[in-house]
C-alpha cells in the first residue's frame, strides 16, 4: 500500500512539470512583443547588421580559399529564405544547379555552417563578458532569426 502511495504521489509530481498550470498557449495565437518598442528596433537594426557583417567576413575567406560554391549553396538555401521570407531551394535544385550531388551539397551546407557559426562567435566575442554571453547572444540572435520568418 505504502509503495503504490508513493508511486502514485510521485506520478502526481511529475505530471505536474508535464503540464504547466496555466496550461498550454494555443498555437493559433502568437503572443509576441510589441515590435515597435525602442527595446526591439535597436535589436532589430543590431541582428541584420550582425547578420550582415558575419556574411561578408564568410564571403571573403570562402571567396579568399576558392570555396565560393560553398557560400552560394549557404545563401540560397539559407540565408535568403530568412532574410526575403521565401521557401528554401530544395537540396535537389542545388545539386543540378551546381552540378554536384545532394551529398556534396549537405556537406557545403555543413561546412558554411560551422564557419559562419565560429566567425559569428567572433564577432560577438568582441563586446561579451564570457563564454555563456557568448553562447546566450548566439541562441537569442538565433530564435529572433527563426522568429522572423
Amino acid at each position: 500500500s505504502l509503495n503504490n502511495f508513493v508511486k502514485n504521489f510521485l506520478r502526481h509530481e511529475l505530471s505536474k512539470r508535464r503540464m504547466p498550470p496555466a496550461g498550454f498557449l494555443n498555437a493559433d495565437t502568437e503572443v509576441l512583443p510589441d515590435s515597435n518598442t525602442p527595446d526591439a528596433i535597436f535589436f532589430r537594426a543590431f541582428t541584420a547588421d550582425l547578420t550582415r557583417q558575419v556574411l561578408v567576413d564568410l564571403e571573403k575567406e570562402y571567396t579568399s580559399s576558392g570555396k565560393t560554391m560553398h557560400f552560394r549553396i549557404f545563401q540560397e538555401r539559407l540565408i535568403f529564405p530568412v532574410l526575403e521570407g521565401i521557401p528554401p531551394t530544395p537540396m535537389k535544385t542545388l545539386a543540378q544547379r551546381y552540378s554536384v550531388s545532394e551529398k556534396q551539397v549537405a556537406n557545403y551546407l555543413l561546412t558554411a555552417r560551422r564557419a559562419y557559426r565560429r566567425l559569428l562567435e567572433t564577432r560577438i566575442r568582441e563586446y561579451a563578458a564570457s563564454d555563456t554571453d557568448i553562447e546566450a547572444e548566439i541562441s537569442e540572435l538565433f530564435s529572433y532569426l527563426d522568429n522572423s520568418r
